[in-house]
Order: C-alpha cells, then structure tokens, then sequence
C-alpha cells in the first residue's frame, strides 16, 4: 500500500440553511455561498459533499508520483472545485446548475429496463464520456508544445483549468452513485405527451408504484409528491426523472424539506457531532485500499458506474419507498455515512487515476543510434519510466512514426517493467533518415524540423489509462554514433589505432601516388566518408596513402655543367653524387670536365639519399684496365637484435652486407665495402593477399640499412636488391614472421658457418636428444592413439600429412591452404618437409619446427622443441595454446 499522510482536513461546517430555492441541488450537495465562487473555498453555507469528497480524493491523487513530479498535470483542485459548484442562485459551471444537465445524468436504477431514451438513468453514459474527455486531454499534454515536463509549471502548457470541467462532472457524477438517493426512481418516458408526469398520475401506476418499490406512500401522499413533481417539471426543462424522494416535502417547502434535502442536512449535523471520531474514522477507511473494491481491469467505466450504483442500492431497502423514513426525519436522526463516502472517494480516485498513466517518457529517454552501413540512416531507442509505486508494468509496447513521412515508422516491446523502475534502452524497429546532422561541440544534434510521436501501452492491475502519447522534436532527441575526424597527415598506425578503438572496418584504397613532401610520406590523403560524418562500429572508411617520397632527379646533361655544378645541383635535389666519376671521351661539341651520361635519367623519381651517376667529359682517349674476375659474391640480411621474436609494433634494424669467400687467402669470408653500391628495399605480405605490404608492415630505408615496424601480425618477406658490387648486381631477401604477442619459444639456431671452398657441404645436424623434463611429462589416463599417422587440420589454413619415417620419428608435409598462393610460398620458402615428431611417450610427441634453408649452403634450418603434442583420439593438444584436428586415419 502506498504510504499517504492521512487526511487533514478540517472542514468549517456551518448549519444547513433550508431556504435554499427548489432544485437547486441534488442528492450529495454542491452548492456554495455566492460570496465564495471566485475564491473556491470549501467553507460552505451549505455542506457542499461533493466538493468534500473531490478535495479528499485529490489529496490522494497529488501523492501519485506522475502527479507530483509534474509529468501529467492533473488540473488544479480548485479549478475543479469551479466548474462543480453552483451558487443559491443555482448559478455557476457545476452540473447542478439547471442549465447544465438533465436529471438523468445524476440517476441510474440498476433495478430498471433500459428503455429508448432515457432508459434506467444516463449516468453510467456520462461518466464514460466525461472520462474519455478527461483521458484524452491529459493524454494531449504529451503532444508537441503540451505540457508534460516538470516545466510547464513555471507557466508554459495549458491553463491550469484544462480539464478541470471533465475532472469535476466526472467526479459529481460518480459521486451520485454512492448515494442512496440517487440509485431509485425512474425515467419519465419521452412517449408520455406534453405533460410527462401525467403517467405517474395514472390510477393503475400509482397502485403499481405504492403496491411496489415505494410502499409507504398512500395515495394521497402519492399525489402530493406528483404534485409537487409536475411544478418543479414545469419550471425545469432538464427534468426528466421522477424520483419521489425529491419531492416529498411538505408545501410550500417541498423539494427543500423533502427526504432527499433534510438527509443531507442531518449527515452535516452528525459529522459536526462526531468531530472527535474524524482521524480515527478515516484513517481505518484508509487502510482498506484507495481503489474501489468494485473495479476490475478491462470493466469500461459505463459498467463500473453500474456497479458502484448496485453496490449502493444493495445496502438500502429500497422497496419501501423512504430512503430516509418519517421517523427519523422528525428526529433528525442519521449516522454519518463514512461508508458511502469512502466509496465515493475510492470510485472518484479510480476514474481519477484512470485518465492518466504512469507509462512516462521523457525527451531524455528518446535517443537515435546511427545504423553500420548506411549513410544517415538511424534506428531510434527509448527508455520507459514506469512511476507505479503498486505495481509492475506488463505487456509494454512502443509504436512510433515521424509525422509527414510515409515509412518512417517502428515498434518495440518489453515484457515487464517493475514498479517506480525504467526500462532498459528499447531498440525500435524501422528506420529513421537525418540528413546532415550538426556536430556542436561534442554532441552531434539535427537542426531540421520534424517530431518523432511515440505511443506506449501497458497493463496493469490497477487502474491506469494504459496508454500515453508523447511528441518531442528531432532537434531534441540525442543522436549517438561516431564523429569522423580529419584524418588528413595521419601515419598507417594511427589510422589503423582509431579504427579498432571505434570498431570501423579500414578499406585501403591504392596508394595516392608519390609523396610530394617528406611529411605526406606514408600519410593519410584522402578519406570517405568525409571527416565530420556520422558512423557507427561496423561502418567501413576508405582511406588512401601517399607513396613513399620520391624526388626527381636532375638534368645535369641538358645544358651540360660542370663537374662542381653537377654535385651541387644533385644534392639540392636530396640525392647524393657517386663517386668515382669515369671519364668518357667526347667530341668538342661539349665542354670538357662537363657531367654527361647520368644514371638515372632526369625526371626520374628515386628515393631521397639515392645516388646519382654519371661521366665526367674529356676530349682525350681514355682507357681502363680490365676489370677483375667476379668473385663469389653473396649478399645476406642481418637483423639486430639477432634472431627476434618480431611483434607488433615492434621496431627492429636491417642491415644489408655483401660477402665473398677467398679461400686462397685462407679467410672464409669477407665484408666488402659498399660505398659504390646502390640498395632498392621492398616487402611483401603473404598472409593478406589483398592488402599492400604496408598494412602489415611500415619500412623506412636509408642505403644498406632499413628499420621495419610491423602492425599487424603476419608473414613478411623483405628484400634487398643491390647495384653496383664489384661489377655485380646481388639480391637476398629474409622472412619474418609476426606475432600478435611475444612468445616463449626459444630462437632460432643461428644458420651454420660456410663451409671452406672445395669441402663437401655439411650434413644435416643431428637431432639433439629429448630433454628429460619433456620425457617425463604427466600422460593422461585416458586411452588416447599413440599413431600421429595421417592428415591434420592445424587450425591455421594449413593441413598436414604426418607419415612414420622409422621407429617413433614421424615427418609433417605441408599438403593444402587456404590459397594456392599461399601454398606455392610456404614450398618455395620451406620445402616440403614442416615439422618432425619423435614419439616421448604414449600419445605424446616433441615436435620441432622447419624455419627455412640456409641459402648458401642448402641445410634445412630447425627450431627444435617446437612444441609438444598430446594425442587423445582425433585431437591432438598442442603446447602453443593449439588443438588439431584428424581428417584420416
């Protein structure tokens, strides 16, 4: 039960003044002094009841969070109390008031036929309508320009009385119905002729009606109260009941002394009586529940009100006619009916509470997530508040649309939202298109028109309009996603960085083309989408490079320069001039000591720091001794630190150096200089086919040296090509393998020494023998096949055969890939034997791993105690954090 301050209210009662005019008030009083209709108080100069039960139904209400935070703003209590009151003058907005209702709509007997018309009364009819009325405007508050934020308080939204008249007449209405008086009577058919009440006059109705519902009546009593009837019929064209406990006063006072008008002043004088009993009395009605005991889920509230006048008629003998008998109406005796008025408050509360819901949602709550893979094209998200403190929310559906736009529409559903919780974030279905949205600051906002109107129904177990309606703005609603930079200038790795931090997918375009400063080197050029556009995790950027710079290489022919000019114009340029220069004889058509026959030709673009040949002009003859045999050249690759374990974003250091061997000399190699000799460096990836070398690694090189940056991880091969040594043009290339994260295999051994010239090459080495601790690893219990015969997916792209080769040796061969390319390198580079296995013990194998072949010399390179392989069946456990895969046995 939700906790409320019990009721203090204290009401000032002053005596019931009788000379109140004929009519002007029916069953539970509204009428106040005429003093007070603009001050809306609710001291009264007559016991105005339905201004009591409406201020203590409020107080209820007001205590609904929804109502207390302002999110639907329930018009005001003495709005309400306005448009329900009637002055003795019968003037005012309230429903008493002759002008404003039929008689009908403050009776209903349930006892009753419906008949064409009128029927049984029209109340049930009045107060659907009025609560439909109610419904809908609070409903509209949520409506673009309504009133739902806290805000609107501070004087935006409607008026204050906006819905007050709907609140008032509801409530009088439903009020009437606990009301023993106003649950009797009966319609005066419309088929009765000019004077209606004629058929009440009637001998075999009056014998009916005395001999049935109103049996303490003779028939002259009867008459008099017809009587009575007909010139209050004659004055008021809203009469369109008879009920005889209205008119059965004594003249000339007979509607203001009648049964219906002295119970209601003898209820003020006891409630007067019984101040000290009030808290008590209340606070025990309190605790029985704020819902009326008769309202069930789904019932409409013509059926309701139905049933709150069933439940009243069924506490009063209504058979006999006098609701308040001659007896006690000479004594002035009656017990406050706290009963009846707590029913009252309930079933105001109920239909009060009724027309609004507690399903809230704010600007706050709405949100549009920007969609991977399309160009402004966002899916819309919402939060759902349910204020309920009694209950959960069940069954919860969202429906949206964008007015104006013919698809934009969508929908979501979550099962239960608990009571004084809010959901999680909702995804809605459909798509909603924001063309250019505006980046201000960092928050990406729409500056354009349209409204997103979302409608959320629910269910609930208590009272609710299940149902609310909110419009907000685009402009208003938050837009999430991601901000694009500028990219331009940025290297490969920063790209590559900010890609997987934010989830985009990099397309590489081909490269720019050349450099055209050192800066642009390898650096971003272009991108799409532009920078300042909205994308998602998922979106795909294309971003393209520049080339490596280059620069253009001189004309030093074409005028021909001098030597010293020559040089000078070279290294402007960022090249160096290689020396020596030859000499080349020429006719006297060009200068002497002039540069003539450049390499490489002008306009040429080379990397920075490359060298440039050429002749120097003579006009003598000029000849060169021969040049010596070629020696037994062979360039190599050296990487420091020696042998590493390459990762990403590691840096390491190439250095390219040329040997040969001179056995006479009895030295098996020498280092020979290379300052004639010109370097070409390149890659190339053979993990992503697709993609340049440079995605995988960055290489900056200089003459004989290079430092290489790897960024992904992969297979590289780096190659040197060499000009220029001792008359000979050499190449070598050296692969590495990437990492992801270092490792704990032990390095590579070193290739071994050359041997001397004339001496047969040396044989395989020796495999060394297990390592104790490896033999005396644990065997599992379980029976496992201690064959590795047979083919293996290695979980790499890579299947291999293992066949026994003698005893417990087995030998892998690589036999398929993922791309012929791919296998083609894998042979070229390793040949066909990959891995060796000797069986340590059941199941288990120590494996060593094939690394290359020493290119002087031919010998198979080993990384021996590769890893460790446990057979169990068809899975073989490798050490590397590994499981293979048997495809035959």
């Amino acid at each position: 039960m939700q906790k409320i301050a019990r009721f203090g209210v204290v009401l000032a009662f002053i005596a019931c003044s009788l000379t109140v005019t004929r009519g002007t008030a029916r069953g539970w009083s509204s009428t106040v002094g005429a003093s007070d209709m603009g001050l809306i108080r609710l001291e009264t100069v007559a016991f105005a009841t339905h201004q009591f039960l409406s201020q203590k139904a409020y107080q209820l209400l007001a205590e609904h969070p929804v109502i207390r935070a302002g999110y639907v703003r329930f018009p005001d209590l003495a709005a309400i109390v306005l448009h329900g009151s009637i002055d003795q003058g019968q003037n005012g907005l309230g429903p008493d008031n002759p002008g404003n209702s039929l008689y009908s709509w403050h009776w209903y007997n349930p006892n009753l036929e419906y008949e064409p018309g009128s029927g049984n009364g029209l109340t049930p009819k009045k107060v659907a309508e009025y609560l439909l009325g109610l419904k809908n405007l609070l409903m509209s508050q949520g409506l673009e320009g309504g009133a739902m934020a806290p805000s609107a308080r501070r004087g935006t939204g409607p008026s204050p009385s906006d819905g007050a008249h709907e609140a008032a007449y509801l409530a009088h209405f439903i009020q009437d119905m606990t009301c023993a008086f106003h649950v009797v009577g009966m319609p005066v058919p419309p088929t009765a002729g000019p004077d209606p009440i004629r058929l009440y006059r009637n001998d075999a109705v009056k014998r009916r009606m005395i001999a049935g519902p109103f049996r303490v009546f003779t028939e002259d009593m009867w008459d008099d109260v017809v009587g009575h009837a007909a010139a209050a019929f004659a004055d008021d064209g809203k009469a369109d009941w008879f009920d005889p406990n209205y008119y059965d006063g004594a003249w000339p006072a007979d509607v203001k002394n009648s049964g219906h008008f002295q119970y209601e002043a003898a209820v003020e004088v006891a409630y007067m009586k019984d101040v000290l009993n009030h808290g008590a009395r209340w606070d025990a009605l309190l605790a029985t529940g704020l819902v009326s005991p008769v309202w069930k889920r789904g019932v409409s509230a013509e059926v309701f009100t139905r049933l709150v006048a069933r439940a009243t008629q069924s506490k009063y003998t209504v058979t006999g006619g006098a609701l308040f008998p001659p007896e006690l109406r000479a004594e002035g005796r009656v017990e406050v009916p706290y009963d009846d008025w707590w029913r009252a408050i309930q079933a105001t509360y109920t239909l009060w509470r009724q027309a609004f819901s507690a399903l809230v949602v704010l600007p706050e709550d709405l949100k549009l997530v920007k969609l991977a893979g399309e160009r402004d094209v966002y899916q819309l998200h919402a939060v759902v508040r349910n204020l309920e403190p009694e209950a959960d929310a069940t069954d919860v559906r969202l429906a949206y649309e964008i007015p104006g736009s013919r698809d934009q529409k969508g929908e979501g559903r979550v099962p239960k939202i608990p009571l004084s919780r809010a959901s999680e974030w909702i995804p809605l279905s459909g798509k909603v298109r924001i063309a250019d949205p505006g980046i201000h600051g960092d928050r990406i906002v729409y500056d354009g028109a349209g409204t997103v109107r979302l409608t959320v129904t629910g269910r609930y177990p208590l009272p609710d309009a299940e149902e609310t309606i909110r419009e907000v703005p685009l402009r208003d609603v938050r837009i999430e996603g991601r901000v694009l930079p500028d990219m331009t200038g940025w290297t490969r790795i920063e790209v590559v960085d900010y890609m997987s931090r934010n989830g985009l997918v990099l397309a590489p375009r081909e490269d720019a083309g050349v450099a055209e400063t050192p800066d642009q080197q390898f650096a971003v050029k272009e991108q799409s989408p532009s920078p300042r556009t909205v994308v998602a995790a998922g979106d795909t950027v294309a971003v393209s490079f520049w080339g490596r710079f280059k620069v253009k290489v001189p004309d030093i022919t074409r005028p021909a320069v001098p030597l010293q000019e020559a040089i000078r114009m070279i290294r402007a340029a960022g090249l160096s001039a290689k020396e020596p220069f030859w000499h080349v004889q020429v006719d006297d058509s060009v200068p002497e000591g002039t540069a003539v026959e450049q390499s490489p030709a002008p306009g040429t673009l080379v990397l920075p720091g490359s060298g440039v040949m050429f002749k120097v002009a003579v006009h003598r003859p000029v000849t060169y001794p021969a040049p010596p045999a070629p020696l037994d050249c062979f360039a190599s690759i050296d990487i420091e630190p020696q042998n590493p374990r390459v990762t990403v974003g590691q840096s390491i250091k190439l250095r390219a150096s040329v040997s040969f061997y001179d056995p006479p000399n009895g030295r098996d190699k020498l280092e020979i200089p290379l300052d004639q000799a010109h370097f070409v460096w390149d890659l190339v990836s053979q993990d992503k086919e697709d993609w340049p070398a440079g995605e995988v690694v960055l290489m900056s090189a200089a003459g004989p040296e290079a430092t290489l940056t790897p960024v992904a991880a992969g297979l590289v091969l780096v190659s040197c090509r060499i000009a220029n040594v001792l008359n000979q043009n050499l190449a070598t290339n050296r692969v590495l393998v990437v990492e992801r994260t270092p490792g704990d295999e032990p390095p590579a051994e070193p290739p071994p020494a050359a041997p001397p010239a004339g001496t047969a090459p040396p044989t395989e080495p020796e495999r060394p023998p297990v390592k104790p601790e490896i033999a005396r690893d644990p065997v599992s219990p379980v029976e496992e096949s201690t064959e590795l015969e047979g083919s293996w997916d290695t979980s790499s792209d890579m299947i291999v055969d293992f066949r026994r080769v003698g005893g417990n040796d087995y030998e892998g061969t690589l036999t398929q890939l993922l791309t012929a390319k791919k296998l083609r390198f894998y042979k070229e580079l390793l040949g066909q034997v990959v891995f060796r296995a000797t069986r340590i013990g059941p199941g288990t194998y120590s494996m060593s791993a094939r690394n290359g072949v020493d290119p002087r010399t031919g010998a198979v390179i080993w990384v021996y105690d590769y890893a460790v392989v446990t057979v169990r069946g068809n899975i073989a456990q490798v050490n590397k954090g590994l499981a293979w895969r048997r495809l035959t046995n």
